[in-house]
């Protein structure tokens, strides 16, 4: 039996956890890949990055709702800690949590959590703009450039499954 083979009994033997892990594991590689090969095509990988990573900004939020969702499955795609952790913790809490709440029932709760994590840290977010005055500049010193605010708010993406892990 293949590598392949292997990881396909996995998967479908596996319970939900092992699933999500796999999920979750098997869209950073493919997002690593994807963005090697729009490197070598000269292409910024925000593009696709952008797509799928939670925005700050409310109305982005609203422009692309998917994001509350796909946010949860993207991770630091620059090393592997962030990844490892997450999973580690799904992989040590998940477990009792699907044997206590069934199949259905944690899938939903993971979600939930995913979800409302990711609502929170736009209320956070927007907390934050306001109570240190962001709210009255048009312009960012970032310390080597000086930016649009607009652009310095697009740099304030969340990613990874922390929400529905912790």
């Amino acid at each position: 039996m293949g590598i392949i083979d292997e990881i396909k009994n996995r998967y479908s033997s596996g319970s939900l956890l092992i699933k999500l892990i796999f999920v979750n594991v098997g869209i950073f590689l493919v997002v690593k890949l994807t963005m090697f090969v729009l490197m070598l095509a000269g292409i910024d990988a925000r593009v696709v990055t952008d797509m799928v990573e939670l925005p700050s900004a409310w109305s982005a939020v609203l422009m692309r709702p998917w994001t509350l969702v796909t946010y949860m499955f993207m991770h630091d795609p620059n090393g592997f800690t962030h990844l490892f952790f997450n999973m580690f913790s799904l992989w040590m809490f998940g477990g009792l949590i699907e044997r206590t709440l069934g199949h259905r029932r944690y899938l939903a709760y993971y979600l939930i959590c995913g979800i409302g994590a990711g609502l929170c840290q736009e209320v956070w977010q927007t907390g934050q703009y306001f109570v240190e005055g962001l709210h009255e500049f048009d312009m960012v010193n970032t310390g080597t450039s000086l930016i649009p605010m607009s652009d310095f708010l697009n740099l304030w993406t969340t990613i990874g499954a922390s929400g529905a892990c912790y």
